[in-house]
């Protein structure tokens, strides 16, 4: 007669909003951080410093035309483009760390979030395309995958 045994099922640890929201900021600030920090050492390299977020800025204040006409770095499209990545990578590093904390229960979240960044990648590129904003002439597609690769490494190394 073999005995049934009544093992209880571990059910996955309560999440800390408080926990996964700072780790969150603090996570989407280092791959903030970063990503500026390599578009920055490029710009220095092609002597033209803020270059990239003044391009960027120039993009989100005054649409895509004006992106080719852009003669000076103008403050206020480098601070626009500053808080909108800050802000962008901070729900970004807050979707992370939450998905993060659920990967030890559910391990196919490590393939999500890989797929995911995947289809982070494809789909600028793709968006760059399909709304003719030729970012990636401005701004060269390597420079731009190995940017997001150093960010993401980055935020992950944290986790």
């Amino acid at each position: 007669m073999s005995a049934v045994r009544n093992e209880p099922v571990l059910a996955p640890a309560p999440v800390k909003f408080q926990t996964v929201v700072e780790d969150g900021i603090f996570v989407g600030v280092i791959g903030a951080t970063l990503l500026a920090a390599w578009f920055l050492i490029l710009d220095l390299m092609r002597g033209h410093a803020f270059h990239t977020p003044a391009l960027l800025g120039t993009l989100v204040l005054h649409g895509p035309q004006a992106m080719g006409s852009m003669t000076t770095i103008e403050p206020q499209a480098v601070a626009v483009y500053t808080g909108i990545h800050l802000a962008s990578f901070v729900a970004v590093g807050i979707l992370t760390s939450y998905m993060w904390t659920q990967f030890e229960h559910f391990p196919i979240l490590g393939f999500v979030m890989l797929v995911g960044f995947a289809a982070f990648e494809f789909g600028f590129f793709a968006l760059d395309f399909a709304l003719g904003l030729h970012l990636v002439g401005h701004l060269s597609t390597w420079s731009i995958g190995v940017g997001n690769l150093v960010a993401a490494g980055g935020m992950f190394a944290y986790l």
